[in-house]
């Protein structure tokens, strides 16, 4: 795997373990949905200048990220998650305009990945109302359930 390409995999799952992490609630953790590669297969979907942008945010906040924000020489995913979680929260609640967009898009991406997986919709009770035969994509059918 290319340097680049692992740094874009680390900071995603560096992000996405905090956002989402394992609880005792009941809803799947990011880990245990395999959030990761939800993830990096919707970015490899995208035409090509969003996939490089989003790739240059992940790599820019795990390389850059904790030096810029908190003063550490270390890579995010290196963090503890305590403090992966006040980084990503810094960003989003930040006064300035362009950290609050950085930390949005971080949380927005790894929610997509999240909710790729069939658990993570199960839990938050997504069903199928209608029949889809070609959707490939199993989820809950209740038929007649919005009448």
């Amino acid at each position: 795997m290319a340097w680049l390409e692992r740094c874009v995999r680390e900071g995603l799952d560096a992000v996405g373990e905090v956002v989402f992490p394992a609880n005792d609630v009941g809803a799947p953790g990011w880990r245990e949905v395999g959030a990761v590669e939800h993830g990096l297969a919707w970015m490899r979907e995208l035409p090509p200048e969003p996939r490089r942008l989003l790739a240059a945010l992940f790599v820019l906040v795990e390389l850059a990220g904790p030096l810029l924000l908190t003063g550490s020489p270390r890579r995010l995913s290196r963090l503890p998650p305590e403090r992966r979680l006040r980084l990503v929260e810094r960003l989003r609640a930040s006064k300035r305009y362009p950290l609050r967009v950085i930390g949005d898009s971080l949380k927005s991406v790894a929610t997509i990945a999240w909710l790729s997986d069939r658990r993570a919709l199960a839990w938050l009770g997504v069903f199928k109302a209608c029949e889809h035969p070609e959707d490939p994509f199993a989820l809950d059918e209740r038929l007649g359930a919005l009448r």
